[in-house]
Parts: structure tokens; C-alpha cells; sequence
């Protein structure tokens, strides 16, 4: 006799267990303890399994799924993607396994996979609902937080004016008023720190006055992943964070006669003059980093655990400006975030030299195509089922005169920044056709960015680009990234792609897996393709076998991808092994280096 279906296989829920533990981590962000996780994932492993019960159990465990979710701040979209797809999966192993899902009444059932999988959606759908609800009430509730929080500081400070001021000190109203204005000037009102205008004063007045033996030193301290504290927290929790951390950075820096001040949200900065000796900054920094690594108490929540990156700089004969010994600071601080976030980086010349490209970048970029400095290369998309080739993709490059070619990733972002991605396209456009019209690819894919959409006249571009050129619309793909789907609701975006597909345009998104990945809001997009990220394919690159969890996500999103009548092309593809997976679990098409070595003469 099989087990009955409230008593699943230990092996299954230790599956379905570890499905929801990767997803939580994905989504938990970087503040939430790791320790308190595993219980989570198998209470919500509990609440799945009991889900698939019959339609009444579906939609009841659905919503308790979701508001479990919800007390426990996982309330992004990546938090409902994983989630969705953690129950896909678990629909699917209880599909291989023939576990029973559509029952009213207790007792043995023949199995229905219509049944099943009425009730898997009843059960997702109830899940999505709910989070859904529950987020918003989230929100509107931190939103009259804040507007308390605003009315309650304004009293405070009536109250302040009105009756403290006249006693403090024995002054006159007119002498504790302006006080109180001067402290207002030059102190953060949340935290009581110095501000940004007084630690610049103090600041220039010290790289003025150092001299031989005395060192003047600047850091710039952010803390990791604040952003999510006040998305999932709510900004109350946020505001008490950074007071608890500035409580403890400020005592350090006492420690050491140094000046700590907040620059503006979650920045802090520090100023340590005096004869040090060159190890001392570096010491004090590790301390602060240390310092924060207690949890944080906050108020009706969970404990919360911040880190830091620090990047600190001393004034030499190279740097003996105020602004300028800041700038180092703050090429340093990025050099920290970049290399793995709570690290002390000290900055040095070197580090300059390779950060000031951007800014050459920045400066070169306006009229590059007048110059005509733009060029494209071309990668081939394969099909897996036949080899035969299903099109190319137009890749952008820069021959920037002095620092070589440039890969779209060392000057794109910069071109979105400025806005001059509109020009850009428009040149890639019309080159992709002009080129397209003279070869005998089936189709060219062109990367569309989502500025280039909110251009008015951006679907008669691509209309006369067309014709001028005399190629068909099926022959055009214009890729997109996810972002896109921030921008729905803005029309503009989502009619250019409308309007484009129905004269035959193939849209495809790019970079799936990368973003926000809603699948749900994949429906409203008129989408022909979806291109898989190729981070999913790292875990291959030693020769090993995939990571279970990748290839578990990765099956359900092509089998979903297919659902909706969508082709599947996986993305950077550099081995046979990686050719063969994509292969097997049902992606349609292939790109990368193992195709182009193939078609190497």
C-alpha cells in the first residue's frame, strides 16, 4: 500500500524542504539570519504538501503560504517568482511520483492529472493573490508610518521652539533659538551626527593646516544591502538601523579622536587627522566593520544584521585638496563594493588609473557615431534540433581611438545614463538591416533598451528602417530586458511592442533569470522568444553535473516558457556539456563560443 498523501515520502519533503530553503535565500536578502531559514523552508514545505490535498486545502494553504511569506519580509517579486516556482516544482514531482492531488475525501483515488493540476493552480493562484494583497497593505501601512512619524517630528520641534529653548542655559529666546538653528545647520535631525556641510568645513580646514608628520585621512563608510531594510521593513525600521549604527560607528571614532558624520542616507564618512601611523585607519576601520556585526534590535521585528564597506584615503602630495582626497575616498569605497562588500579598501594610484576610464568613457562618447567609431560583430543562433542556423545577433562595438575596442558592458551603461542609447540604437538599427538585407541569415536580433521605447517616434523608425532596407518584419528580432516589465504600466513601452509585433517584429526578452523574472507579467508582453541567462549554465563550466536546484528551475521555466508558446534560446553556451543539458531539458535554440567554434573554418 502507498503512504497516504498527509504523510509524503521523506525523501520528497526533504526536496521540496531544500526547493523552498534556495528559494528564501534567493529572496531573503543579505540582512536576514541564515540560522532562522531552515524552519521557515519546512513549515512552508508542511503547508505545500498539505496544499495539494483537494481544491478546498489548495486555495486555504495558498493564502497561508502567502502570508507566512509576508511576516517574514519576503515581499520583493523575486520573493512570489521563486516562490511560483517552487510550487511548479513540486507539482511536477508529485506528477513522477503519482501522488494523488485532486481529493475531496479521504481515501485512496485513482490518479487525474487534470485533477492535479486544477489543484496546483488553484493552490499557486491563491499564494499570488494573497501575496499580492498582503504587499500592498504592507505598503500603505508604512506609508501612514511615515506620514505619523512626519506630524510627530513637527510637533517635536514647535514644542522645542515654543519651550525648551527659552530655559536652556539662561539665554534669551532670541540666543537659544539661534542655536538651535546653528545645530539644525550642521547636524543630521535623525541621527545627531555632524552633516555633510560640517564635515566638509572641518575637512578643508584640516588638509589646510596638516604639515610634515601629520596625516589626514578620509573614509567613506555605506553600509550593504540598506535598501532592503527599508523595501521589506518598512522606513521606520530603516531610520532605527542607522541609528544603532551610527550609535556604534561614533563610538569607535571617539575612540580614536576622529570626526564621524552622515553624508546622506547610508552613507557615513570619517575624518582622522593627527600624527598616526600609517596601519592606525586601517584598524580603526576593521573595528567599525566589527562593531556592526551585532545583530540589531528592532522594534516588533527581527533582528537585523548590517555590514559595511569602507574605502578610506590620506592626504599626500597627490592629493592635497579637500575634493580631491574625497574623490580617492570614494574611488576606493566602490574598489570595496566591487570586490565582495564588507572589506576596508585604502585607494592608490593604480585603482585611479583603471576607475578614470569610465570617466574618459563619459567624455568620449558624445558624437560617436557622427564619428563613425561604431561597429557591429555578429554571433550565430543555432538550433539544437536540426544545427541549422535560426538567425544572428548584432553585437555593438566601439573603436574608441585611443583605448581600442570597447565591449558594449564598458560604455552601455553610460550611454543609458546620458540618454545618447537613442542615437546609438538608431545607428544599430539601421546598420543590423542595412547588413541583414545583403546576407542570408534568416533573421538578425537587435538589443532594443527600454529608453529607446519611450521615444514617441521609436515604432516609425523601426517601420522606415524596414523598408528602406526592403526586409520583411519576421526577419527583425528585437531583444529586451526584463526591466522592461517596471515600465508597463507607462503604455509607451508596452504599445511600441505591441505595434511592432503585430507587423510581424519578433519580440524576444533577453537575460531571463537575471531580473525581476515575473512570469506572470510575461502575459502582457507580446513575446515570441525568451532568451535563458547564461549564469544558470556557470555550474557546468568545471565539467560536473548541474547543480540540482538550477536544473530543477531551469526545466520548469522552459516547460512554462513552452505553455505559453514561447521558443527557449539558451544563452552562452561554451562547452558540450552545457550544449548537451540545454539540449535535454527542452531549450530550443543555442548561443555562444561552442557554436562559433563550430562554425570556425
Amino acid at each position: 500500500m502507498g503512504q497516504p498523501h498527509d504523510a509524503p515520502d521523506v525523501g520528497d519533503m526533504s526536496r521540496l524542504v531544500d526547493g523552498w530553503l534556495t528559494a528564501i535565500r534567493a529572496s531573503a536578502g543579505p540582512l536576514t539570519d541564515a540560522a532562522s531559514l531552515e524552519p521557515l523552508a519546512r513549515r512552508l514545505a508542511e503547508l505545500t504538501t498539505a496544499g495539494t490535498a483537494g481544491p478546498r486545502e489548495a486555495e486555504q494553504r495558498g493564502s497561508e503560504i502567502a502570508d507566512l511569506l509576508v511576516r517574514e519580509h519576503l515581499t520583493s517579486p523575486s520573493a512570489l517568482r521563486h516562490a511560483v516556482l517552487v510550487l511548479a516544482q513540486s507539482v511536477r514531482d508529485d506528477a513522477r511520483a503519482g501522488v494523488p492531488a485532486d481529493r475531496e475525501e479521504p481515501g485512496p483515488h485513482p490518479i487525474d492529472d487534470v485533477g492535479r493540476h486544477s489543484v496546483a493552480a488553484r493552490l499557486t493562484a491563491s499564494m499570488a493573490a494573497t501575496h499580492v494583497t498582503a504587499v500592498l497593505q504592507v505598503v500603505l501601512e508604512q506609508q501612514e508610518s511615515l506620514h505619523s512619524a512626519a506630524l510627530a517630528a513637527r510637533d517635536e520641534a514647535e514644542r522645542a521652539r515654543g519651550d525648551v529653548l527659552p530655559r536652556s542655559l539662561g539665554r534669551t529666546r532670541e540666543e537659544a533659538l539661534e542655536a538651535a538653528l546653528r545645530h539644525t545647520a550642521t547636524h543630521d535631525a535623525l541621527t545627531g551626527l555632524p552633516n555633510r556641510s560640517l564635515f566638509l568645513q572641518r575637512l578643508e580646514a584640516a588638509v589646510d593646516e596638516h604639515h610634515t608628520g601629520t596625516r589626514v585621512t578620509a573614509m567613506f563608510v555605506d553600509l550593504d544591502g540598506f535598501r532592503f531594510v527599508n523595501d521589506s521593513r518598512g522606513h521606520a525600521a530603516g531610520d532605527q538601523v542607522l541609528v544603532a549604527a551610527a550609535s556604534r560607528l561614533a563610538e569607535v571614532a571617539r575612540a580614536h579622536g576622529a570626526l564621524l558624520a552622515r553624508m546622506a542616507g547610508d552613507e557615513f564618512a570619517v575624518l582622522l587627522t593627527g600624527r598616526v601611523d600609517r596601519a592606525r585607519p586601517s584598524a580603526m576601520a576593521e573595528l567599525m566593520l566589527a562593531a556592526l556585526e551585532r545583530p540589531i534590535d528592532v522594534a516588533g521585528q527581527r533582528p537585523l544584521t548590517v555590514r559595511a564597506s569602507i574605502g578610506l584615503a590620506e592626504s599626500d602630495r597627490q592629493r592635497s585638496s579637500a575634493r580631491e582626497l574625497l574623490r580617492a575616498a570614494d574611488l576606493a569605497l566602490h574598489a570595496a563594493k566591487e570586490s565582495g562588500r564588507g572589506q576596508v579598501v585604502t585607494h592608490d594610484l593604480s585603482r585611479t588609473a583603471r576607475q578614470l576610464s569610465r570617466s574618459t568613457v563619459a567624455t568620449s562618447l558624445p558624437g560617436v557615431v557622427e564619428r563613425g567609431e561604431l561597429g557591429l560583430a555578429y554571433q550565430q543562433l543555432t538550433r539544437l534540433d536540426t544545427g541549422e542556423p535560426h538567425g544572428v545577433e548584432a553585437l555593438l562595438r566601439w573603436n574608441h581611438p585611443r583605448l581600442g575596442e570597447l565591449a558594449p558592458r564598458l560604455f552601455v551603461g553610460v550611454a543609458e545614463e546620458t540618454s545618447l542609447i537613442v542615437p546609438i540604437g538608431r545607428w544599430v538599427l539601421r546598420q543590423a538591416l542595412a547588413d541583414l538585407a545583403t546576407a542570408d541569415w534568416p533573421a538578425v536580433n537587435i538589443n532594443v533598451s527600454v529608453r529607446q521605447l519611450l521615444v514617441p517616434t521609436f515604432v516609425d523608425e523601426v517601420r522606415r528602417g524596414l523598408a528602406e532596407a526592403g526586409v520583411a518584419p519576421s526577419r527583425l528580432r528585437l531583444e529586451v530586458t526584463e526591466s522592461v516589465i517596471m515600465h508597463l504600466d507607462d503604455g509607451g513601452p508596452l504599445a511600441a511592442l505591441r505595434a511592432l509585433a503585430d507587423d510581424g517584429v519578433r519580440i524576444v526578452m533577453d537575460d531571463f533569470g537575471t531580473g525581476y523574472s515575473n512570469l506572470a507579467a510575461l502575459r502582457r508582453l507580446p513575446l515570441r522568444e525568451l532568451k535563458l541567462a547564461g549564469t544558470f549554465l556557470d555550474g557546468l563550466l568545471d565539467g560536473g553535473p548541474p547543480d540540482p536546484v538550477d536544473a530543477a528551475i531551469l526545466g520548469t521555466v522552459v516547460e512554462l516558457a513552452h505553455t505559453l508558446g514561447l521558443t527557449v534560446t539558451a544563452e552562452e553556451v561554451a562547452t558540450q556539456a552545457q550544449h548537451e543539458w540545454v539540449r535535454r531539458i527542452g531549450c530550443d535554440i543555442g548561443q555562444g563560443w561552442y557554436y562559433d567554434d563550430l562554425l570556425a573554418p
